[in-house]
């Protein structure tokens, strides 16, 4: 099982980096292929678990789940920017709401939300590899 799984984050994140690439050459078709990768990675990252003592260790998954989150997010921002013509161009909406849907789907918004999930992802990955080391020596 945890072979698959690895194989289902390595496939979505190669599908992310198609994605992000589309999107300057196909922008219609590069949201769907990003989330589709985000999707495999979030749905690889989830079921991965850590069964030892270590609260550092359980954190730092935790982060790593999160900045798989992100990178859905961020996904579905990619794609929301084709709704910001209809979303700046409603006022019906409250004005509260309306501010922070144009916020969102402002141009490239999406990268932010793909930038903190590097970072989450990096990090996480980074310290989790050193954590276990440090777990090894102990015992």
């Amino acid at each position: 099982m945890n072979r698959i799984l690895e194989y289902v984050m390595m496939a979505g994140g190669l599908v992310l980096l198609v994605g992000v690439v589309l999107k300057m050459f196909a922008p219609d078709i590069a949201p769907v292929i990003y989330l589709a990768g985000a999707l495999s990675y979030f749905a690889g990252q989830i079921p991965r678990r850590y069964d030892g003592d270590s609260m550092v260790i359980r954190r730092l998954h935790g982060q790593q789940v999160l900045g798989a989150f992100f990178l859905v997010l961020s996904a579905v921002l990619m794609y929301a920017e084709k709704w910001r013509p209809s979303i700046v161009m409603n006022t019906e909406m409250p004005e509260g709401l309306h501010r922070i849907l144009v916020s969102l789907t402002a141009p490239n918004s999406w990268i932010v939300f793909m930038a903190i999930a590097a970072v989450f992802e990096l990090y996480s990955s980074l310290r989790i590899g050193y954590e276990l080391k440090k777990e090894e020596n102990i015992k």
